[in-house]
């Protein structure tokens, strides 16, 4: 288990280095880690978009870091509790993410969050896109090569012919008409 934290303004990768040193703050960088070793822990450093995402393990203690980091360059770092740290503006606006049926005493903490990308990643949206595409193409390569295993999956009972590209634009329009929160109906 681990806790995480981010800034509130980005603080890019490429600028977390030595001039931590100057607060007491070891600075081991390695490619895509940076471990940030304070006084009584560390606090580990990796690319997070344009900005930098901190993680540590639970039952260390990693303050004097994130008070080094803030001095430093000046930007507020919160944790999961905050709303900041989802990307919201608001406490507000990440309460109106949550289920209409439950009642609102209960704490976000007792949500289960999935992290996908940010709801203006058009690299992501047309890599998803493409992906369920090229499976649809797959998957017709394999029932013309196999001609015998449409078959075997009608006997399967499914209504409907097996199609990823559809289900994939159901999901981008739920994460644009939803603003990136949504749940799933099962729950």
């Amino acid at each position: 288990m681990s806790a995480e934290y981010r800034p509130v303004s980005a603080i890019p990768f490429n600028i977390i280095d030595k001039r931590l040193e100057k607060y007491g703050i070891k600075v081991d960088l390695s490619d895509a880690i940076t471990s940030l070793i304070g006084p009584h822990g560390t606090l580990f450093a990796t690319p997070d978009g344009n900005s930098t995402h901190f993680e540590r393990r639970l039952g260390v203690d990693a303050q004097a870091v994130l008070d080094a980091i803030e001095t430093e360059y000046g930007i507020k770092i919160v944790d999961e509790n905050d709303h900041r740290f989802w990307g919201f503006a608001s406490r507000e606006m990440l309460e109106a993410c949550r289920r209409p049926d439950r009642p609102s005493d209960i704490s976000p903490r007792n949500w289960i969050l999935i992290e996908g990308p940010s709801i203006d990643d058009a690299d992501f949206t047309t890599a998803w896109l493409g992906a369920a595409m090229q499976a649809d193409e797959a998957l017709e390569a394999y029932f013309q090569k196999n001609p015998s295993f449409r078959e075997r999956v009608r006997r399967l009972e499914i209504a409907t012919l097996i199609k990823f590209a559809p289900w994939a634009m159901a999901f981008v329009r739920m994460w644009l008409e939803k603003k990136g929160c949504f749940r799933n109906r099962s729950f």
